[in-house]
C-alpha cells in the first residue's frame, strides 16, 4: 500500500497540473480573468525567468476572487509542450469549480493572444515558402507574382 501512495506522489509531481487542467476544462464553469500583478523571480526554467503571478477571477455572482500561480505552476489547457499566459491587464477565458474559484485553467488558445498566435502559425508554412500572406482585394492569399506550385503527374 505504501508502494502504491509512492508511485501515486511521483506521478502528481509530474503530472499534477496536466490532470488539474484536464479536468477543469471538462468539468469547469467558463469566466473570465485579469492579471493585476506579474514578478519576475529569481528562479529560471529553461534560461527564462519563472514569474509569479497575481489575478482576478470573475465569480458567477459577478464578484471577483483573487487567485495567485506561477510560471511553472500555472494550469493551461490545452496541453502543449509550452508555457503560454497572457498579457498583464487583459482580460481572458478561464474555467473553474464553482466554490474553488482560485483554482483555475487558462484557456490560453481562446484568448486573443491564442486566436493570433494560431492564425500566425497557420501561415508561417506558406511564409517560409516565400508566399505572401497579406490579402490581395478579390484574390486569393497569395501574391499575383508567386505562382502556385504545379504538379507533375
Amino acid at each position: 500500500m505504501l508502494g502504491i501512495a509512492f508511485i501515486l506522489s511521483i506521478g502528481n509531481v509530474i503530472g499534477g497540473q496536466f490532470l488539474n487542467a484536464w479536468f477543469l476544462n471538462k468539468y469547469g464553469t467558463e469566466s473570465t480573468a485579469v492579471i493585476t500583478s506579474d514578478v519576475e523571480t529569481s528562479s529560471t526554467l529553461n534560461d527564462r525567468y519563472i514569474h509569479d503571478y497575481e489575478a482576478i477571477v470573475k465569480k458567477q455572482n459577478g464578484s471577483y476572487v483573487t487567485t495567485f500561480f506561477s510560471t511553472t505552476t500555472a494550469a493551461i489547457y490545452p496541453i502543449k509542450n509550452a508555457i503560454r499566459i497572457p498579457r498583464k491587464e487583459t482580460r481572458f477565458p478561464v474555467k473553474f469549480i464553482p466554490g474553488y474559484e482560485k483554482n483555475i485553467v487558462i484557456l490560453y488558445d481562446r484568448s486573443d493572444e491564442g486566436k493570433m498566435l494560431l492564425k500566425y502559425e497557420k501561415r508561417k508554412p506558406l511564409k517560409k515558402q516565400g508566399y505572401n500572406t497579406k490579402p490581395i482585394p478579390g484574390i486569393l492569399n497569395l501574391s499575383a507574382t508567386t505562382a502556385l506550385p504545379s504538379k507533375t503527374i
